[in-house]
């Protein structure tokens, strides 16, 4: 048996390095891993970050979209609005054309007519005339009779 405790002791002291070695390859693989997961948890605080900022600005980029989808109906509005006013001017125009070629024909008229009346009053008065003269003729001849 004896030599059972020497053959005990040399098995033991090699489990005993294995289990020092093994132990010190696990705290150093342990270290490894705990190093690595506070860097992964670093990196998904990191990354929530930036994902949570993405949402922000996915809102803000979504609010930008509605309030440009308003500003452009707004637009179509107003550009409907321009074209009822620029068809309303166009008309306008064209009566402001029709109206001044009537002013133009009126004003016409209104110069022939007066051109008629001067030439009627120069008529009337050679005709009121020839009357005045009929008429003392007619009373010449009267006391040419009666005499």
């Amino acid at each position: 048996m004896a030599d059972d405790g020497v053959a005990n002791d040399g098995v033991d002291d090699q489990y005993g390095e294995k289990s020092v070695t093994k132990i010190a390859v696990l705290q150093r693989e342990r270290e490894k891993l705990m190093s690595e997961n506070a860097a992964r948890k670093k990196e998904i605080k990191k990354l929530t970050a930036e994902l949570d900022g993405l949402r922000s600005d996915n809102t803000v980029t979504n609010e930008k979209i509605e309030e440009m989808q308003r500003e452009m109906v707004q637009s179509r509005e107003a550009a409907k609005a321009v074209e009822v006013i620029a068809a309303r001017a166009a008309d306008l125009e064209t009566e402001v054309a029709r109206l001044q070629h009537d002013m133009i024909s009126e004003m016409s008229a209104t110069e022939d007519a007066r051109a008629d009346a001067t030439e009627l009053r120069k008529v009337l008065g050679e005709k009121e005339s020839r009357l005045d003269s009929l008429e003392k003729e007619l009373e010449t001849l009267k006391k040419v009779k009666a005499e």
